[in-house]
């Protein structure tokens, strides 16, 4: 069975826990079906740390600064609408902020080889 990268209880149990400012709500999660099929496929392999991705993601729906050890940056061209980490050597989460609606989209798992051809 494949556990899922966070249901939307979980997220927001996780999120009320983290420590954020007073007043600021936290985000919604949501992923895409290609989030989905990868987090499937790299859980079956089992060669990476899945609960990397709940640790970053409940950072994200709490608006919490992401450690400088992920390297979160933009990214450029025809992914120019989102944003990339590392969670561990070429291993690689890409998701999307959506301020408006105050939702982290996660977009994609693989490395550099995988997502960017």
């Amino acid at each position: 069975m494949v556990k899922k990268p966070l249901s939307k209880a979980k997220t927001k149990a996780k999120a009320a826990r983290a420590a954020r400012p007073a007043g600021i709500r936290p985000r919604k999660l949501d992923y895409t079906s290609r989030f989905d099929k990868d987090w499937a496929r790299y859980d079956k392999a089992g060669r990476h740390d899945m609960s990397l991705i709940q640790t970053v993601s409940a950072l994200l729906v709490a608006r919490q600064m992401i450690p400088a050890e992920y390297l979160d940056h933009p990214l450029t061209g025809e992914w120019s609408d989102n944003r990339e980490m590392h969670l561990g050597g070429d291993f690689l989460l890409v998701y999307k902020i959506y301020e408006e609606k105050d939702l982290i989209m996660l977009v994609a798992l693989g490395t550099h080889a995988e997502l960017f051809k």
